[in-house]
């Protein structure tokens, strides 16, 4: 059942239009099944959804890995889970940080306005990337609801 569908939901700076999906799986399947239908999400892929996702492979020069993938809670006694898609999102391994973002490109789609809005995207979570020394010296300059632990301090 979809419930709240193409709601606005606010996060932070960023608005988006979602809606809840539930129901209960067939009893031959799992929440594992759900997940391989449901990601790729086709928000990031399009459709339909296998070709997308052919022409994607074929052009990007990396994998997306947990970009435009899911992060989700399990509970192993009820078998309930919940996803959330990854987008837009400050990424670190060890030292290195990195965001990541994406157009959602259509046949009406203007590549330079698609590159814009990328960066628009980008600009709202670019300065997490900065380190706790300049957070420092420039409290204000920065939004505080993002957790420090978050950012790691750069040499």
């Amino acid at each position: 059942m979809v419930e709240d569908f193409m709601s606005v939901r606010t996060r932070g700076k960023v608005q988006h239009l979602g809606s809840s999906v539930t129901g209960i799986l067939k009893s031959d399947k799992d929440s594992f099944d759900a997940l391989n239908v449901l990601f790729p999400s086709i928000t990031a892929s399009g459709v339909p959804k296998k070709a997308a996702i052919e022409v994607i492979e074929s052009l990007e020069s990396s994998p997306r890995e947990l970009y435009s993938g899911g992060i989700m809670l399990i509970d192993p006694l009820s078998n309930d889970f919940e996803a959330t898609l990854v987008l837009r999102t400050v990424f670190q391994d060890q030292d290195r940080q990195w965001i990541q973002a994406g157009a959602g490109v259509i046949s009406q789609s203007l590549p330079d306005r698609e590159f814009t809005e990328t960066c628009e995207k980008l600009g709202t979570i670019a300065p997490y990337l900065v380190s706790q020394q300049v957070r420092t010296i420039l409290p204000n300059r920065f939004d505080t609801d993002v957790s420090a632990s978050l950012i790691a301090p750069r040499p």
